[in-house]
């Protein structure tokens, strides 16, 4: 295309001889915050998924914190349909990918960013991780 320039492999973000592309700290931390929502979507999506399973096969509900600490080996043992225990297997990993990468993505965005003090007693508020006083920053 015209007018993008052409990076090759290596070059990102290293300068090596190339044109070095770097977006402003302005764009990033918001694109950040994005994915970190869309992660935070998609885990809770994944979580209803594994309740919904547990509902349908067991004919009794799951808390989220109770699916937060399940381990493959428990998911064996609790159904003995080879194929649904795959499927909230499946489930339960993706559900630890996603929250691993959340937690990648807010120390990043935490890393980058020097809170204005009105903002840090956001900080503060029970039953919130931190990244409230963040993503609310004027």
């Amino acid at each position: 295309m015209r007018g993008l320039p052409t990076v090759r492999a290596g070059e990102l973000g290293h300068g090596g001889g190339g044109r070095r592309l770097v977006a402003a700290s302005r764009t990033v931390i918001p694109d950040l915050l994005r994915k970190r929502s869309q992660l935070v979507r998609q885990a809770t999506m994944n979580l209803l998924s594994i309740q919904n399973l547990f509902a349908r096969n067991r004919g009794q509900g799951i808390s989220a914190n109770r699916v937060k600490q399940l381990t493959l080996d428990a998911v064996s043992a609790v159904f003995e349909d080879a194929n649904v225990a795959l499927a909230i297997q499946s489930n339960v990993q993706v559900l630890d990918c996603l929250r691993e990468q959340i937690s990648v993505v807010e120390r990043a965005v935490h890393g980058q960013v020097k809170l204005r003090p009105g903002c840090q007693k956001l900080l503060t508020v029970p039953g919130r991780d931190g990244s409230l006083g963040i993503v609310l920053q004027p």
